[in-house]
């Protein structure tokens, strides 16, 4: 029986652990005074993406009781940080990096007595807060969940449950590659082969591929998806950007990490000469990406 493709992807380390699930783990050993995010990390050999990394450093800078915190690109890491450190008043202060410099970060410390629904209304919609707000009062028994929760904040939930299971078993938290990069090296595979895909974009972080191979519309992404308007950039106009200089042959000049290995992924179906200005960014998420972009080149005819 032939492998599938999933499994072969995963068996060669093309895909990598996910830094949303590792967050909200690392997040989960800080609340609990728990210190495997470092002995788990340290025991890994594959490559962790650039959020990971900087959630590593922030912890061990939090341990040690210093008030700046480094927190790289990755807004969930600051929302998350950020509301721990208003909920118990310790005055960390944030050093923010590249696109994050830009983002709408809420500041005010009454965000930690509004509810779920309120929190959903902030940062451009982002669900961000809804999960620092639940993986904080968790601990006590307090957290609310809702009701047909956005794909990110029901990865909170699974987070909180998998981490206190665990706990009662005494046993250590498990780690797991990032779904949504699994299936989307899926269905950029089955493009390569097949020309076409059962792919469908389930949550946010699915908009910039679906963009890149005409599986859903701005329009349609801004009515699914609102808070892609507040991410490393606006990744609605950012991704028409990216679509005209692929489709110009231009280079892609982008910062943001999913708008260029969506941009990437059309050059390579169009038969275009791979052409991007910032190509590590991608390691934000992905940093097995472009070994990712060798494999699939090397199987494209089937």
């Amino acid at each position: 029986m032939e492998e599938a493709i999933a499994d072969v992807l995963v068996r060669n380390n093309l895909i990598p652990w996910g830094k949303s699930w590792l967050i909200r783990m690392g997040i989960l050993d800080l609340l609990y005074n728990k210190n495997r995010i470092f002995s788990f990390t340290k025991s890994q050999k594959a490559e962790f993406p650039h959020d990971a990394k900087s959630l590593i450093r922030a912890l061990a800078v939090y341990k040690e009781g210093k008030t700046d915190l480094d927190v790289g690109e990755s807004g969930t890491l600051l929302h998350f940080l950020l509301f721990i450190s208003l909920a118990t008043k310790n005055g960390r202060k944030f050093i923010r990096h590249g696109s994050l410099l830009s983002r709408n970060i809420t500041y005010d410390p009454s965000i930690v007595y509004l509810s779920p629904e309120e929190l959903g209304k902030l940062d451009g919609g982002t669900s961000q807060l809804q999960s620092a707000s639940y993986l904080f009062y968790s601990r006590f028994g307090l957290g609310r969940k809702i009701e047909n929760p956005p794909e990110m904040l029901q990865l909170t939930y699974d987070a909180v449950d998998h981490y206190k299971d665990q706990m009662a078993i005494g046993r250590p938290w498990e780690l797991k590659r990032d779904e949504t990069l699994l299936r989307q090296a899926v269905a950029i595979f089955e493009m390569l082969k097949q020309g076409k895909t059962s792919f469908k974009p389930k949550h946010s972080e699915d908009f910039c591929l679906a963009r890149a191979l005409g599986l859903i519309t701005t329009e349609e992404g801004k009515k699914l998806f609102p808070s892609e308007a507040n991410h490393e950039t606006n990744r609605f106009l950012e991704m028409e950007r990216v679509i005209a200089d692929v489709e110009n042959s231009r280079q892609i000049k982008s910062i943001d990490h999913r708008p260029i290995y969506s941009g990437t992924v059309m050059q390579i179906i169009q038969g275009r000469k791979i052409s991007v200005k910032y190509p590590a960014k991608v390691g934000k998420s992905w940093p097995q990406f472009w070994k990712f972009v060798d494999f699939i080149t090397k199987n494209r005819v089937g």
